[in-house]
Parts: structure tokens; sequence; C-alpha cells
């Protein structure tokens, strides 16, 4: 049986992406969501020979309509930073206790300054999570992975585990608070899932 995969926050379908690989090697039915039009235009050119990937230019949101990310677009700044676009701007790297350098004060440094004076706002499109798997008619889910800046904890509270087994789970939680984090890591044991890692994310696979 052909897996699904979702991926939420994409982003150019390259830049630190933890699934690409997978992706192409096991020829896997993907959706890959990314909000923000420019990045997703380079995920669409990324992935355009391969027609078992499908991509969305949609954030998956507390609300289906629309809302306003902050992000980075600047060829001068690390690549890194494409990775920024997010919905709460107090949890990654324009907070100034974010990125690889979390918990450590920022303000004076030069390239969290250049990010802050380079910071965009844009208005995207959203879904809930629900809405959006009603809405492509996925009914299974065989890989979950999210990178959303600070608001996969938000994205996991609305993914029903009785009813979405993912083998696979792999979230960005290194910004998200302790409380954030342990009603993950509560969620995750409730429904029979290992935890294989918590550091920079949290990985976890169906027992």
């Amino acid at each position: 049986m052909n897996e699904i995969l979702l991926q939420i926050g994409a982003n150019d379908g390259i830049q630190d992406d933890p699934i690409r690989d997978y992706i192409l090697k096991n020829k896997v039915t993907a959706h890959l969501l990314e909000p923000i039009p420019i990045f997703y235009k380079q995920l669409c050119e990324n992935y355009k020979d391969h027609p078992n990937v499908t991509c969305h230019n949609l954030a998956i949101h507390v609300k289906n309509g629309k809302a306003t990310m902050t992000y980075v677009d600047d060829p001068t700044l690390p690549p890194w930073t494409k990775g920024l676009g997010t919905f709460d701007t107090t949890k990654n790297g324009f907070s100034g206790y974010g990125n690889h350098n979390l918990k450590t004060n920022l303000a004076n440094d030069p390239v969290y300054q250049s990010i802050n004076a380079q910071k965009q706002q844009i208005v995207v499109n959203t879904n809930t999570l629900s809405t959006f798997l009603e809405a492509q008619n996925i009914n299974r889910i065989d890989v979950y992975i999210t990178d959303t800046e600070g608001f996969d904890g938000i994205i996991f509270n609305q993914l029903d585990l009785d009813v979405y087994t993912p083998h696979l789970i792999m979230m960005e939680t290194h910004t998200l608070t302790t409380h954030e984090n342990n009603l993950i890591d509560e969620k995750l044991r409730k429904h029979n899932y290992t935890i294989t890692e918590k550091d920079w994310d949290t990985i976890a696979v169906k027992k």
C-alpha cells in the first residue's frame, strides 16, 4: 500500500528539509503545505518532476480564512532564515531567543538585527487541519511532519490520533514552551507512541 505523507511548513522543499530524500526514494504520495507564495513557488519548482507530490499554498491554523505571517526573504542572510516564516514571532529567531541560539539573548547579534530589519508581513490562506484533510479526501496519514516555527503544538492538537495513526511523527518543538511540549508528549504516549527523540524536534513512532 502506497504511503501518505503530510508535511506542514515545507518551505522550498530543500532547505533544511528532513523528508525530501524519503519522498524521492520511496515515491510516497505526499501533500506539502507552504503558505508564503515565494517559497511555495520554489517548492513547486523543486518537485515539478514528481507527480506523486502535491503542493498546497496554504497554512494550517485554528480558523479557515486568512491570517498574517511574518517572514524573511533576503539572499544576503544565512539560508536558514528562509525558514522563519511564522504566525508567532515570540517563539523563534524574530524574538531574539530562537533558531540555533535558543535561550541565548541575540539582541546584539548582527544576524538577528538584520533579520528584524528585513522582516516582512503577508496575509496567507488558512484552513483548520480537519478542513484541509476533508477537502483533499485524505483519510490516512502514514508520515506526519511539521515545521511551523512555534505553531506545531497548535496544529498537532488538531490531529485526531484516534482516526489518523501515522507510523512516524516529526515536529519542530524546540521553540515551544515546557507546557506545550508536555501536552504533546502526553498525547503521544496516550496514543501508544514511543518518543525516540526530544531535542530540536520531537520524533515519535507508533508502537
